[in-house]
């Protein structure tokens, strides 16, 4: 959210407490898989948020750049990294700082890749997510392009249905 104020993210990344209320905002339980997002894995709050959706019985599938990740020390009091709390991780294979690129007579690497490999991750495993679903007999509830004919009809009744 670098539009807002530079540093805000920063600040609100590293806000011990601060999982635990998002969290609370949600019914998190047995039957669910959170999916936690961070190139490094180290600040508080993605470590505290695995902590506490593991506490609740959640599956915790984590995406991180393991290069990144495993070169720095821990943020959170426990010590852990995202990573080690993890039942599922998802590489981004991005560089450590996340910039991949240098430019000639700038000292500073620039050029993040984690967030188009991290588009990739999410859409592959949610297709293959819906294609195991579907597989096993269940129709999961997908919603369609609201540019679409009748899609919109179809869009409300699965909010009608799914969103509390």
């Amino acid at each position: 959210m670098l539009h807002e104020e530079p540093n805000k993210s920063t600040y609100l990344e590293r806000l011990e407490g601060y999982a635990e209320v998002l969290l609370n905002l949600k019914e998190v339980g047995s039957k669910d898989a959170i999916m936690i997002v961070s190139n490094s894995g180290r600040n508080a709050v993605v470590v505290e948020m695995a902590i506490k959706a593991r506490e609740l019985g959640a599956s915790v599938i984590v995406m991180t750049s393991m290069s990144h990740s495993s070169k720095v020390s821990s943020r959170h009091p426990s010590g852990k990294r995202l990573f080690e709390l993890a039942d599922v991780i998802l590489d981004n294979g991005a560089e450590t700082g996340d910039a991949a690129f240098f430019v000639e007579g700038l000292e500073t690497p620039t050029g993040p890749t984690s967030s188009f490999a991290g588009i990739a991750l999410a859409q592959t495993l949610l297709v293959t997510i819906l294609n195991e679903l579907v597989e096993a007999g269940f129709e999961p509830p997908v919603f369609k392009s609201s540019n679409l004919d009748g899609a919109d009809a179809y869009n409300d009744q699965l909010f009608k249905t799914y969103v509390k």
